[in-house]
């Protein structure tokens, strides 16, 4: 892909950031809207988380690969830089609502309790299997083995 960039004019390398994207956003929406045509619920779900999580991380790529190329076309910087304006405007103005704020600190909270709650499930379990090992019948069985061994060593 980097090599294909540096061969490409800027104007080109624009057009391969935005050409992928458009056969595949027609094509998702037609395969979601027969998923859920056939009640294949869950697949429908799949199919758009799936084409979202494969979107974003191609366009990331391909912007982390082509954005030096891109940033040369007048236009496109000009958008950019009003995007990023506008990002950095709404992260502002969300950190300022008081409201956003403590949805915040609770979600970090309720991650941090469920990581902890995971954690001691995952504990308990790895003792309930541990000490489920060594039951009476699992003992019994590794000392005749014990035993057998000796015997054939001696």
């Amino acid at each position: 892909m980097e090599q294909l960039v540096d061969r490409l004019s800027p104007p080109a390398v624009i057009a391969v950031f935005i050409l992928p994207f458009v056969p595949i956003i027609p094509i998702l929406k037609v395969a979601k809207l027969w998923l859920l045509a056939h009640h294949h619920y869950v697949w429908a779900a799949l199919t758009i988380a799936g084409g979202k999580i494969v979107g974003a991380a191609f366009s990331t790529r391909v912007y982390a690969i082509a954005r030096p190329k891109m940033v040369q076309v007048r236009w496109f910087s000009r958008l950019e830089a009003k995007v990023v304006w506008l990002l950095d405007f709404g992260h502002r103005t969300l950190e300022n609502i008081p409201a956003w704020v403590t949805a915040r600190a609770l979600g970090r909270r309720l991650v941090q309790s469920a990581r902890a709650s995971i954690a001691a499930t995952w504990i308990a379990l790895r003792r309930k299997v541990t000490s489920e090992r060594r039951s009476s019948f699992s003992r019994r069985w590794a000392l005749a083995l014990r035993r057998i061994r000796s015997r054939w060593s001696a």
